[in-house]
């Protein structure tokens, strides 16, 4: 028999994993319920934000479930599939389980997400057990469950995931990784960040982008629907395209069209931010020709990129003025080491904004951002007087860390 507090936790699971609500959402439904003295489900509903079709639809899923007839990891993607093509939840169940391949990759409850949050005290020993049993219960992957207990944040569990490539692709000690882990997710930055102020900086895979970043970018799936897929492709090796259309995200033609686009990126024709904003377009959509057509509509607003100086965007971002600029680095070179050297010696900027700065100029370089987006990010940053990292998820800004860090 599932109690009420169950009955809301599973109801709100299946609200934000069929992305009809996200977290920052149910904070604040959380705050209405609290301030009228009235059930969280409650307060969903007398909003009138979601419509009453989905509504009977979660609630269809939410029967099922209770009453054992599917899990929850398969009544999330069912939803994501019933939302997506307004079908009803019996028809999207079916085309969720035809959508998942098996896969012969067995993975343990504990394995080396779990052991490293343990490790680096993230996750607490006494909260494996309850934790483990909800996994097998729920069929969902160990670092999801994590996310919807509020166990850990979307952000600390893409840490852990991040320090884990790192690890297995890049050499990275698993004593460094525990350090940086603690690190990164006290401070809430990257893992990138936070090795490099370690002093023990290990260069990511920096030579394409990846079909999840590009999505990410694109604004087509949320950072915790990248975490999802990441998981499943860490432990379960499963191509990061095919677990979303697996898991409901996306569907056949618009994981086609990520692929054309991420071709174009590699064959020059397009940059990273033009493509996320081109399959943007194309899911906006209904046919695969819009393809071409939403390069062609990215390539004619192309804004030039010429000046990549660093103190430029540093003046235009309003960190100094230009004349306290120009008679700082009056006999400096044109390198942004020797120009980010010369302003932290003067005293013109604080170190921190310096590598803000330093890692959105790599951006624009590498056609992450515009030119006009880093100087939104940088001037932010400097502004509410946060982290690079705290900037970009305020602004609703995603540039893969790994790529932001050439310069070092």
């Amino acid at each position: 028999m599932i109690n009420q507090t169950e009955h809301a936790q599973i109801f709100v699971q299946l609200l934000v994993g069929a992305g009809l609500i996200d977290r920052s959402e149910f904070a604040d439904f959380k705050k209405v319920a609290r301030d009228l003295n009235i059930p969280v489900i409650q307060a969903i509903m007398n909003s009138g934000s979601i419509p009453k079709e989905k509504l009977n639809l979660v609630g269809d899923a939410l029967g099922r479930v209770q009453s054992k007839q599917i899990s929850p990891d398969l009544a999330i993607r069912a939803l994501r599939v019933a939302v997506k093509k307004g079908i009803g939840l019996g028809e999207a169940i079916n085309e969720a389980k035809d959508l998942h391949k098996t896969t012969r990759t067995v993975v343990t409850a504990t394995n080396d997400l779990t052991n490293l949050l343990l490790d680096a005290q993230v996750l607490k020993r006494e909260h494996l057990g309850p934790l483990l049993v909800k996994c097998h219960e729920s069929s969902i992957m160990i670092g999801q469950v994590m996310v919807i207990e509020g166990m850990v944040s979307v952000t600390g569990l893409l840490s852990a995931l991040n320090v884990l490539t790192l690890v297995r692709e890049a050499g990275l000690s698993r004593e460094i990784a525990i350090k940086a882990l603690q690190q990164a997710y006290q401070k809430r930055i990257t893992i990138e960040q936070a090795l490099f102020e370690m002093g023990k900086f290990v260069r990511p895979d920096a030579r394409q982008v990846k079909i999840g970043e590009l999505f990410l970018m694109s604004a087509l799936i949320s950072r915790e629907d990248y975490a999802e897929c990441l998981e499943i492709e860490l432990f379960k090796q499963k191509d990061f395209g095919d677990t979303l259309l697996e898991r409901g995200l996306v569907n056949q033609e618009i994981n086609s069209a990520a692929v054309h686009l991420l071709e174009a990126v590699a064959g020059g024709i397009a940059r990273p931010y033009e493509a996320a904003r081109a399959l943007n377009l194309v899911a906006k959509g209904d046919t695969e020709f819009r393809v071409n057509d939403a390069i062609h509509s990215v390539l004619s607003d192309r804004e030039e990129l010429e000046n990549f100086k660093l103190g430029d965007l540093i003046v235009d971002a309003g960190l100094c003025s230009r004349e306290s600029l120009e008679k700082t680095l009056a006999a400096s070179s044109d390198s942004a080491i020797k120009v980010g050297s010369c302003l932290i010696k003067s005293q013109l900027i604080d170190e921190k904004y310096l590598y803000s700065a330093l890692r959105l100029q790599t951006a624009l370089r590498q056609g992450f951002l515009p030119r006009t987006g880093v100087i939104e990010v940088l001037r932010h940053c400097y502004q509410a007087k946060i982290t690079l990292d705290q900037a970009f998820i305020d602004l609703g800004v995603f540039v893969p860390s790994r790529m932001q860090w050439s310069w070092v």
